[in-house]
C-alpha cells in the first residue's frame, strides 16, 4: 500500500499543531515528492487543519507558561525555522515573569540578589523595561 503525503500529514496533525515550515521538512525528509507535499499542504491549509497563526499563538503562550519571555520565545522560533510574527504583549509578558518569580520563590532582599534576579530574567529573555518595571513595584 502506497503512503501519500496527504495520509502522513493528517497523521501529523492529529497530534499536535504544527507550523507550515515544520511538516514540510518532516514529509520532505519521509521523501515525498515536492509538489505532492504542497498540495497536501495547500489542501490542508484550506481545511482549517493547518494554520500558522494559531501555531504560532500557542507555541507563545506554551513558553510564557514556562517562563520565558518575548526574545527567548523569537529566539527559539527562529531555531525552528520560522519567525515570529505575533510577539507577547508588554502584560503577557510582566504577568509571565511574575509567575516564573513566584514558581520558583525568588527573592530581592538586597542589592546583589536584585542583581542576580535581573541577570536570571534576562537570561531567560524578559525585556529590560519588563524587569525594571517588576522590580519598581
Amino acid at each position: 500500500m502506497a503512503k501519500s503525503a496527504k495520509n502522513a500529514l493528517i497523521r501529523l496533525l492529529a497530534r499536535r499543531n504544527y507550523f507550515t515550515f515544520e511538516v514540510r521538512a518532516k514529509l520532505i525528509a519521509k521523501e515525498f515528492p515536492k509538489e505532492e507535499v504542497e498540495k497536501a499542504l495547500s489542501e490542508m491549509a484550506k481545511l482549517g487543519y493547518l494554520n500558522d497563526v494559531l501555531a504560532e499563538r500557542a507555541f507563545v503562550k506554551q513558553q510564557l507558561s514556562k517562563g520565558y519571555g518575548a526574545r527567548a520565545i523569537g529566539f527559539k522560533m527562529r531555531i525552528k525555522g520560522g519567525s515570529l510574527t505575533c510577539s507577547p504583549s508588554f502584560e503577557e509578558e510582566r504577568e509571565a515573569l511574575r509567575s516564573f518569580v513566584a514558581r520558583k520563590q525568588l527573592k530581592v532582599s538586597d542589592h546583589k540578589s536584585r542583581q542576580k534576579l535581573f541577570a536570571k530574567l534576562m537570561q531567560r529573555g524578559f525585556s529590560q523595561e519588563v524587569i525594571s518595571n517588576y522590580l519598581s513595584d
